[in-house]
């Protein structure tokens, strides 16, 4: 049995460097691919007939390259934990596989370090918005970073002495009930802001 095959349309260069847009005869499916993958399919024109096999190679680098371009863009608007970055990449219709790939190279490479991001992110919710320990952590764990990774920031930072909890909690009594508040209000206040369990 003769296996299928599909036509090149067209064949031009890409935007980026040293790769090529192919085109296939659904006007729809346009692909992009490195020069290495260009030279291994046999530098194809437009007219040429390709495998199954050669396209799925095709379709794959197109991913891989469509995933690492939408990482960068996501990583450059803002910090990501590992689980966020997957989880969006996702929702852009990339593989399971490409996506978990595409994360461990931004962190492989040191475009994802989730431990400076962790850092930055427990001074300013302790600075700023003057969070205790235990929001801190549950606001994190919802952006997807690691409990202990939360943990090992918020000891450093504390040991450190950027952060000093008992500070902060006086500020936040003063800030938000002013001068004579009652022990209830005190209480129910550094529960919702974290400073309690």
């Amino acid at each position: 049995m003769m296996e299928s095959q599909r036509i090149v349309a067209f064949v031009r260069p890409a935007r980026e460097k040293g790769a090529f847009v192919l085109g296939l005869s659904d006007p729809e499916e346009r692909y992009t691919v490195g020069q290495a993958l260009y030279h291994e399919i046999g530098e194809v024109r437009g007219g040429d007939a390709l495998s199954e096999d050669t396209v799925a190679c095709i379709r794959r680098e197109d991913e891989c390259r469509r995933a690492r371009k939408a990482a960068l863009s996501l990583l450059s608007y803002a910090d990501n934990s590992r689980r966020r970055l997957l989880e969006k990449l996702l929702r852009k219709g990339i593989s399971f596989a490409v996506a978990q790939k595409t994360v461990e190279d931004m962190v492989s490479e040191g475009l994802l370090l989730e431990s400076r991001q962790l850092e930055y992110a427990v001074l300013s919710l302790a600075e700023h918005r003057l969070f205790g320990p235990y929001r801190i952590l549950r606001d994190l764990s919802a952006k997807g970073y690691k409990s202990e990774d939360i943990r090992s920031a918020l000891h450093m930072a504390m040991q450190r002495g950027d952060v000093d909890f008992s500070k902060n909690a006086a500020l936040l009594i003063a800030k938000k009930l002013g001068d004579a508040p009652s022990s209830e209000e005190k209480r129910k206040l550094l529960f919702t802001y974290g400073y309690k369990k």
